[in-house]
């Protein structure tokens, strides 16, 4: 048996001397041949110079800016599109994810294989703050974007506030319709590099009649190095609430100060409710008398914690003989919180007791016999005017 040389691989997959080496009786070897045939195969396999299957179509360069006033004058910048394939691509359209950035390509379609194409981005940069913006690039054929550019947009730093209240948002609330409640609340100011800012009063809008706003004393003051102060100033708000049940009333209170800095001072959200656990809906009940002396009845619910509507009843001695009260059976209530009140009037009785737009205020008791803390106001009338 002859002996073969070693050859080198060839750039172009060949396997030079190697396979002219080898015996014959080698050659003829099933194993052999096949052996040369994936090793064949292999190295032209890598040797193709081609782009990779994964490789992006398109691609933008760079793929991110961030862009100012300063680095984009006149808000226009100039960015590449980039073919990436050994195909012509043609782009069909660029879009934008945001109304401050648009996108038009500079050159005509299609681009070249390896070649590239100016994309022209007109920006609206934002007065303060950042603004985040996607332009992506789809080619005819597809509904994905081939290439996407990210932007940053940024104007000025925001500037820190001066004047802030703490809550901003204050709830007035209590379980007495049209009572009275009162909230604290703290006003801070800073006032930095010799910028001037003190509060000085507080403004309830003409319309509400319900609210006032005080400051109570002299602010606390706290140095912050040598160039700031803060000052801390306690607020008293005193609110009537809604008369009805539930009801809400809001109220914008505006701050007046010295102010240094562009900012305007914020405003104070101010929600004033009655949420009392126990009242009838509705609290009042008118009921006109027909002129046929035919009986009539108004209803009301009484909302309750399911232990004070449960045995809920009527205070029978401050009942009129013309009237009588009906009250849904607690044990199956209409909804887990309430239960209905039935007023039935007698109207033939009503009139012979000489009623004239009689007006009612009835109690009612729980089950261990304590009178619960709501009222059901009741007025009847004539309709013939008798």
């Amino acid at each position: 048996m002859g002996q073969f040389k070693v050859a080198r691989w060839s750039a172009n997959g060949e396997l030079g001397g190697l396979v002219s080496t080898l015996p014959r009786k080698w050659l003829s070897c099933s194993v052999i041949k096949e052996f040369i045939a994936i090793a064949l195969l292999a190295v032209n396999g890598c040797s193709h110079s081609g782009p990779r299957s994964d490789a992006p179509l398109l691609e933008f360069v760079p793929q991110e800016i961030f862009a100012t006033e300063q680095s984009a004058p006149g808000g226009v910048v100039e960015v590449t599109l980039a073919n990436r394939s050994r195909r012509p691509v043609t782009v069909d359209r660029l879009a934008s994810t945001c109304g401050c950035t648009a996108a038009e390509l500079a050159v005509a379609n299609p681009i070249p294989p390896g070649g590239a194409a100016k994309v022209r981005l007109k920006l609206s940069i934002p007065s303060v703050g950042d603004q985040q913006s996607t332009v992506n690039a789809f080619v005819t054929g597809s509904a994905a974007p081939a290439a996407a550019l990210r932007l940053i947009l940024h104007g000025k730093d925001i500037e820190p506030p001066t004047v802030w209240a703490a809550p901003p948002r204050v709830m007035l609330t209590g379980d007495e319709p049209g009572g009275i409640a009162v909230r604290e609340i703290t006003i801070t100011t800073l006032e930095a590099a010799g910028e001037p800012q003190w509060l000085v009063g507080m403004t309830v809008p003409k319309h509400v009649d319900w609210l006032t706003a005080e400051v109570r004393g002299s602010p606390i003051e706290q140095p912050i190095g040598t160039m700031s102060v803060l000052r801390t100033y306690q607020i008293t708000l005193r609110g009537q609430l809604p008369a009805s049940p539930n009801a809400s009333a809001y109220a914008d209170v505006s701050l007046d100060t010295l102010a240094g800095g562009t900012r305007p001072p914020p405003t104070i959200a101010v929600v004033s409710r009655a949420e009392p656990k126990l009242y009838f809906s509705p609290s009042e009940l008118v009921i006109p008398i027909p002129d046929d002396d035919s009986p009539v009845s108004k209803r009301s619910a009484f909302h309750a914690p399911a232990e004070l509507a449960t045995g809920l009843r009527c205070d029978a001695q401050a009942l009129p003989k013309w009237l009588s009260v009906m009250i849904s059976d607690t044990s199956e209530p209409y909804s887990q919180d309430h239960v209905v009140v039935e007023l039935k009037v007698d109207s033939g009785l009503w009139r012979s007791q000489a009623q004239r737009d009689s007006a009612q205020l009835l109690t009612f008791r729980s089950a261990s016999g304590e009178p619960v803390s709501a009222t059901l106001s009741v007025r009847c009338y004539a309709l013939d005017g008798r």
